[in-house]
């Protein structure tokens, strides 16, 4: 299955979920605000690629396990 961008904020929900993280604890890892991380996680917002990536890094996933 192609990645699929829309699947982002379910599987960004879930691996905060997992790794017993808020959105306040990502927004500070990554640097943006504990807003945006909410709206991606509701899917009002699509994340750049630049943040993309470093979320990806701050979970430590890939960006396709993200998306996919």
């Amino acid at each position: 299955k192609m990645a699929d961008i829309n699947n982002f904020g379910r599987n960004l929900f879930i691996m905060l979920h997992d790794k017993k993280m808020t959105t306040i604890d990502l927004a500070n890892k990554v640097g943006i605000t504990r807003q945006a991380i909410s709206a991606y996680t509701s899917g009002k917002r699509k994340p750049s690629s630049d943040a993309l990536i470093a979320i990806s890094n701050a979970l430590g996933v890939t960006v396709d396990e993200l998306v996919r």
